[in-house]
């Protein structure tokens, strides 16, 4: 499938998404060799920051962390 075919999938599937853990979909526009995506900003950490500053965290964190991301992505 070729890049531009993939492109304008995702940009359907974005339109549809709406979940408080992932970015709003605002559109999608092209510039000669460059495709772009228009999102939300959400102003956080990553999990790689958060561990950084906490060191290690316990069972019951990575359950709750792993139910968000589970729900986020059903």
């Amino acid at each position: 499938m070729r890049l531009q075919a993939v492109l304008k999938k995702e940009v359907r599937v974005l339109h549809g998404l709406r979940q408080e853990s992932i970015p709003e979909f605002y559109g999608y526009f092209e510039e000669p060799g460059r495709n772009y995506y228009v999102m939300s900003y959400h102003n956080g950490s990553n999990l790689e920051d958060y561990l950084r500053q906490q060191g290690s965290i316990s069972e019951r964190q990575v359950q709750k962390i792993a139910l968000d991301l589970c729900r986020t992505l059903a």
